[in-house]
C-alpha cells in the first residue's frame, strides 16, 4: 500500500500534536507529584517543630524540685489539635507512662521551675560544664535508639538551642519520615531522663556560673 505524501505528512503531524500532548501531561502529572511531595513534607516539617517546640517547651511537667516527670496532657492536646502527628505522640507518650494531667497530684505540688531556668532567675547562667553534659546526653540517648552519631551532635545542638525548625529538619534528612512522630516521643523520654541526670549531677545552684 503507498501512501501519499500529503496523507504522510497528516498522519505525521497528528502523531506529533498526540506525542507532544503526552508529554505535556506527563509533565504536568510529575510536577504535580512533585508539588504534592513538597507541600507535604513542609507541612510535616512544620508539625515536627511544633510538636519539638512544645515538649521543651509549655508541655513539660515538673515536680517541687524541677525535675522534669512528664507532659502536660492537655496542653499538649491543645497544641497538637490540627497536628497530623497528635494521634502518634499522645498515644506513644501514654504507652511511656508521660502524659500527667493537670489534677495529678504532683503538678500541685510544683514551686520553681525546671532547673534550666533558674540561672536565668539568678541573674546567672549555665555553666559549660552544665550545657555540655546536657547535650551529651540527649546525643546518648539518641545514639542508643537510632545508632546516631554527627548528626546526632548536630540534633542535639539545634533542640538544646530551641532551633525546632532546624532540629525538624535534621530529623527528616535521617529518611524516617513514617516514624517522626516515634522520634518525638524518644526524645521525649531522652529528656525526662536526662532531667533527672541532670539534678544528681548537679546539685543546688551548681549548674550555674
Amino acid at each position: 500500500m503507498i501512501i501519499s505524501k500529503k496523507l504522510y505528512s497528516k498522519l505525521f503531524l497528528t502523531s506529533s500534536v498526540f506525542a507532544l500532548l503526552f508529554s505535556l501531561v506527563f509533565s504536568y502529572q510529575v510536577n504535580a507529584a512533585g508539588e504534592q511531595t513538597n507541600v507535604d513534607e513542609i507541612q510535616l516539617e512544620d508539625d515536627l517543630a511544633t510538636s519539638l517546640e512544645l515538649i521543651y517547651g509549655d508541655a513539660v511537667a515538673v515536680d517541687s524540685e524541677g525535675v522534669i516527670i512528664g507532659y502536660k496532657k492537655e496542653v499538649l492536646k491543645r497544641g497538637l489539635k490540627d497536628n497530623s502527628l497528635y494521634e502518634e505522640i499522645i498515644s506513644g507518650l501514654e504507652e511511656e507512662n508521660l502524659l500527667i494531667s493537670e489534677t495529678d497530684s504532683r503538678l500541685n505540688e510544683i514551686k520553681i521551675s525546671p532547673r534550666v531556668a533558674n540561672c536565668a532567675w539568678h541573674f546567672k547562667k549555665n555553666s559549660a560544664a552544665y550545657d555540655k553534659a546536657a547535650t551529651d546526653c540527649i546525643v546518648d540517648g539518641l545514639k542508643s535508639n537510632y545508632s546516631l552519631t554527627a548528626i546526632g551532635a548536630s540534633l542535639s545542638n539545634a533542640i538544646f538551642n530551641k532551633q525546632f525548625v532546624q532540629a525538624a529538619g535534621i530529623i527528616l534528612k535521617l529518611g524516617i519520615k513514617s516514624n517522626v512522630a516515634g522520634v518525638v516521643v524518644v526524645l521525649s523520654v531522652i529528656q525526662v531522663t536526662c532531667s533527672n541526670k541532670m539534678e544528681k549531677k548537679f546539685p543546688g545552684s551548681s549548674n550555674c556560673d
